[in-house]
């Protein structure tokens, strides 16, 4: 009689472990949990390789920014034209660069150091210069001919990214009040 009365009154067995569909919904929610952590941790990561690569690229564009401040506005050698003479060039590196416009059309992947050492830890990066003459009441608009103002540009790139720039003017009149004219 017991058993009949026990079959008849259901709340009697308590259930004692998951059901099949429990454990399925509880797998599902872990895993879920899972997936999103590795996704931020995976995001993370990438946004710290991305800060690290902007800092390096920024460093790499103060230093040739400051490289050719540095300089003169003229050449100590006079020479016409824009970017390195004859004898600069023959290097293939900056080592004998002497004044702002030797720098145009300079780059280098990975970037280099003066006397052209690659600067491996650095690869894949790619550093420019431009160093056009502007129009000295215009510094956006660009002239072919001396005009007493530079504008020079460099800029860090990973591929096409563009991942710092740095834009000044040099001028002449700079130039000659600090004595570096010639």
């Amino acid at each position: 009689m017991a058993l009949a009365e026990s079959l008849r009154d259901p709340g009697r067995f308590q259930r004692s472990a998951f059901t099949l569909v429990e454990m399925v919904i509880s797998i599902v929610l872990v895993a879920t949990v899972f997936i999103v952590a590795m996704n931020t941790v995976g995001a993370s990561r990438t946004m710290m390789f991305r800060v690290a690569d902007r800092a390096a690229a920024d460093a790499l564009a103060a230093q040739m920014t400051a490289e050719i401040l540095a300089l003169p506005y003229w050449s100590p050698v006079y020479h016409s034209g824009m970017g390195p003479n004859s004898e600069e060039a023959a290097t293939g590196n900056r080592s004998k660069f002497d004044d702002a416009d030797d720098y145009d059309d300079w780059s280098a992947s990975p970037p280099q150091a003066k006397d052209g050492t690659e600067m491996t830890d650095y690869a894949g990066l790619t550093r420019t210069v431009q160093t056009p003459w502007v129009d000295p009441s215009d510094f956006q608009t660009e002239r072919s001919y001396e005009t007493g103002v530079k504008r020079i540009t460099v800029q860090v790139k990973r591929g096409n990214v563009v991942l710092a720039e740095r834009i000044v003017i040099k001028t002449v009149a700079w130039t000659e009040l600090s004595g570096d004219a010639w």
